[in-house]
């Protein structure tokens, strides 16, 4: 997903602390990124497979960028308890984890 075209990267790739990040969510009691919304971001590419490795993720934004190819099965993994947006054809999905 590059990064070098992104509209806002504020601190990505940074030793910032997460929270300060553009459009990442952390929660301020365990640390632990709870959302990523990069919607409208000039995003291109991919989404990584990587992004299994956020298990504690609420919402997913990535809507109205230049993503390609289909939304890797890892997000799957995923225990969702809020919600996806992923592409502008698609609305906002909410799933609940069991």
């Amino acid at each position: 997903m590059g990064g070098e075209d992104w509209e806002n990267s504020d601190n990505r790739g940074t030793n910032a602390p997460l929270d300060s990040w553009y459009g990442i969510e952390v929660d301020s009691v365990t640390g632990r990124v709870t959302g990523i919304d990069l919607n409208r971001n000039n995003l291109k590419g991919e989404v990584p497979p990587e992004i299994q490795y956020f298990p504690h993720l609420r919402l997913l934004r990535l809507d109205y960028n230049e993503l390609t190819d289909e939304v890797p099965s890892q997000i799957g993994l995923l225990n969702w308890r809020y919600s996806i947006s992923v592409r502008p054809a698609v609305s906002t999905v909410r799933t609940c984890s069991t």
